[in-house]
């Protein structure tokens, strides 16, 4: 595919679409666990705006220190995640951001599932949106800590990273530019004569190490209607591993495409 034209105008096939509602922003959730106490929640929305309520947590379960840490004597460690909270309050499509070993992700991911959520609402009404939650994780015990990953931690909260780590980076931190590969069509059925020829939105989501897309969420549609079927587009849509320092990274995007739209015949 020609990439010239992915950067202008979206190629297209077709998807099923899938209910996503419009979000206000991206919410982030911060906390911070040390030995077997919780410092609790840090929820901010990022618009100033009265008509905003952020997600809030109903009931939390603290993650266990994992095992394989006790095990290879690691004494600290942390993981970021991202998923949906939907009108309902359900948390799904979770996704590892970050961490300095999968085993920290899998266990914030296994308790998050177990956590319960009032949604984030805008002008009283409970929208969808996409949250991101950060556990740095200490031993309830004593760990036999080894010289060599100590130093590995210390070099990944310097801002860089090792082999055995993930690590989200921004768009600009790339090594260059990852490019989308594939976008599938956006199909609507029936009578689409009040449907323009293509829609332009302005969107964020992740690219995993393998380059499959997470987590997308419009912030702007030159038309809302066709919302739900660009957010599934974009789940479907492949880009090139994304690359820093030569090493597979998690990236988040923000982008802005022009996406023709095309009728069933």
């Amino acid at each position: 595919m020609n990439r010239s034209i992915i950067k202008n105008t979206l190629r297209t096939a077709t998807t099923m679409p899938i209910h996503i509602s419009k979000s206000a922003s991206c919410l982030f959730l911060r906390v911070t666990c040390c030995l077997l106490f919780s410092a609790g929640w840090l929820a901010t929305a990022k618009p100033s705006d009265d008509r905003y309520e952020p997600v809030s947590v109903k009931r939390q379960v603290e993650p266990n220190y994992p095992l394989w840490a006790y095990s290879n004597g690691v004494s600290r460690g942390f993981a970021r995640i991202a998923f949906y909270v939907d009108e309902q309050g359900n948390a799904s499509e979770f996704m590892p951001l970050e961490y300095t070993h999968s085993a920290f992700s899998e266990e914030l991911l296994r308790v998050v599932r177990k956590w319960k959520f009032e949604p984030a609402h805008f002008e009283g009404r409970p929208i969808k949106s996409v949250c991101r939650a950060h556990w740095e994780f200490l031993p309830a015990r004593p760990v036999n800590k080894t010289v060599q990953w100590d130093a590995e931690f210390r070099f990944h909260k310097s801002n860089g990273f090792n082999s055995k780590s993930v690590i989200l980076s921004e768009e600009r931190a790339l090594d260059h530019k990852a490019a989308m590969l594939a976008f599938p069509p956006i199909v609507i059925k029936g009578n689409a004569s009040d449907v323009d020829d293509f829609v332009q939105v302005t969107c964020n989501f992740f690219v995993d190490t393998d380059g499959a897309v997470g987590l997308p969420e419009i912030e702007f549609s030159s038309d809302s209607r066709l919302d739900e079927f660009v957010v599934t587009a974009l789940k479907h849509s492949v880009f090139e591993r994304p690359l820093r320092e030569g090493k597979p990274t998690v990236a988040f995007m923000r982008k802005t495409y022009r996406i023709p739209i095309l009728g069933e015949i």
